[in-house]
């Protein structure tokens, strides 16, 4: 990536300051920023984004997609995949002192199916969609817990990562399934203190089961505007940056040219792909030439070039994000007089003005009004004529859900390591997106394959199976897929170190102060 390119031009660590003191004698917080408030807080469906390390979920994966046990130490399966079966660690607490064991499990599991449908800043908290066909959980033991589905489901464990199955301490919840406080998960950070768009305060876990953190105390401070998060850097008031989108890739690159050896960047894949996301519910979008034709005048190495400075992305037309083990390569077309040809043929000499839109808040993450002007060039060129506007989060998705616009820039992230999740985002007849987003798309051929591919036991079948939902999507083009997001984070090296991205922020627990 272009981005290593920049780091390893850099020094990557630089001698520290004499002032900053070893690990022992530092009692102060460190201080970073992020763009959006990622602690939304007790109506959240996760209280916080998983990379705060507040809460573990009971199997994780690593940056490359690689499923790895967290608080389930270990699992199996009957041969036809109906009945499940983990074995949970014996050596965890929650924040609160309650004991993490089968209760607990069976707990969070109640709390998912009366949570379920939740809102979120990050993915879906729905149970059935995590769950398909659950029949029951019970506890086997103390520390061994079985569930049992009426249809085979061999893909359980990986939609069971990261987001598919947090836990909190059952004395977290209120009855409707919201948070009654702070969240109390069993992660290397506690979270002592939350101002709603301000501040999160987290404090070193010092009873966590495996290694602890090594910085104390973490501040993130809430910093929605661009500009003013670069001069907080410059300034060093805060120390790095984390979340997807922290920082501009104008602003990183200025502080890394400018910054005397202060400053490293450090990168990893993100769970998160970048669409154009067209409402075909309604002309000119219900012809797929159109989309078509739309997704073919899209320059995207302009955008991951010109607008990422070359490390924000990686161009992509596959709708299911490069993270996951089952995506497949396709050919990126840019062919502007194809373009033309295909809306000729579809619009003959009917004109149309549409409205290409996206939120303010994800403005203030990346570039997308200067995206919305290179893609309102790119149809006047083939035909098309448009108007760029923004709007708030509430008002945005009303928008959307009312119809009132042409395509839609957004993200949108693979939640768990079943390809499933995001492939049905955008391919199922009974997708929400057709309601919230009038995708308006219905394919009865990707609708069968999606009924029957998580229960598929044969992982060579539901291979092809997942291929041609692939090759489905970038034929009919529900949505025009722009880049696979690489997060990429800053932070100052003088110091701190070990400041590693993650798939959607930064390895908190791994920062370490330059001694």
């Amino acid at each position: 990536m272009a981005l290593s390119v920049i780091g390893s031009a850099l020094p990557v660590f630089a001698e520290a300051d004499a002032a900053v003191q070893s690990l022992d004698d530092k009692e102060d917080e460190l201080v970073i920023g992020s763009t959006r408030d990622i602690a939304p807080g007790e109506q959240e469906a996760y209280y916080c984004i998983m990379s705060l390390s507040v809460w573990e979920p009971l199997i994780s994966a690593d940056n490359d997609g690689n499923i790895q046990p967290c608080l389930a130490t270990s699992w199996e399966s009957n041969e036809d995949a109906t009945e499940w079966t983990f074995h949970l660690r014996d050596d965890v607490a929650f924040h609160d002192g309650e004991p993490f064991n089968a209760d607990a499990v069976l707990a969070n599991l109640d709390r998912h199916k009366i949570a379920s449908g939740m809102s979120s800043i990050q993915y879906a908290y729905n149970f059935d969609n995590t769950y398909p066909n659950f029949v029951k959980a019970e506890k086997v033991d103390d520390y061994t817990v079985k569930m049992t589905f009426s249809e085979s489901y061999p893909m359980l464990v990986e939609n069971m990562v990261n987001y598919g199955s947090p836990m909190y301490s059952p004395k977290n919840f209120n009855e409707d399934g919201s948070f009654n406080g702070l969240a109390q998960g069993t992660g290397a950070y506690k979270l002592s203190e939350h101002q709603a768009d301000e501040y999160i305060l987290l404090t070193r876990n010092e009873d966590y089961y495996g290694e602890k953190a090594h910085v104390k105390n973490i501040r993130i401070k809430v910093i929605p505007d661009a500009a003013t998060k670069v001069s907080a850097m410059d300034a060093e008031e805060i120390m790095g940056v984390t979340d997807l989108g922290a920082i501009f890739p104008a602003g990183a690159e200025k502080l890394l040219a400018d910054g005397e050896e202060r400053f490293a960047v450090t990168d990893a894949k993100a769970l998160v792909t970048h669409y154009a996301i067209f409402n075909g519910s309604k002309e000119p979008f219900n012809d797929v030439r159109v989309r078509q034709a739309v997704s073919m005048a899209i320059n995207r190495d302009e955008i991951v070039n010109d607008l990422y400075a070359g490390f924000g992305g990686v161009p992509t037309v596959n709708i299911l994000n490069f993270s996951s083990p089952y995506a497949k390569d396709f050919e990126v077309i840019y062919d502007v007089e194809k373009a033309k040809e295909l809306i000729k043929e579809a619009l003959g000499d009917k004109e149309y003005t549409i409205d290409i839109v996206t939120s303010t808040s994800m403005a203030n993450r990346y570039p997308y009004k200067e995206e919305a002007e290179l893609m309102q060039g790119w149809l006047e060129e083939i035909g098309l004529h448009s108007n760029i506007q923004l709007y708030e989060g509430a008002t945005y998705g009303e928008i959307k859900s009312a119809g009132n616009y042409g395509i839609s820039l957004g993200t949108r992230g693979l939640s768990t390591q079943d390809p499933y999740t995001q492939l049905s985002m955008f391919l199922s007849s009974e997708a929400s997106m057709n309601t919230t987003d009038c995708l308006g798309y219905s394919n009865p051929e990707a609708d069968e394959l999606l009924k029957n591919v998580r229960s598929e036991i044969d992982a060579d079948k539901r291979t092809e199976m997942y291929d041609r939902l692939q090759e489905i999507g970038t034929e009919d083009l529900p949505v025009a897929p722009i880049m696979n997001v690489q997060n990429y984070v800053l932070y100052n090296q003088k110091v701190v170190k070990n400041y590693q991205a993650t798939n959607e922020g930064v390895d908190l627990p791994a920062i370490q102060w330059v001694e």
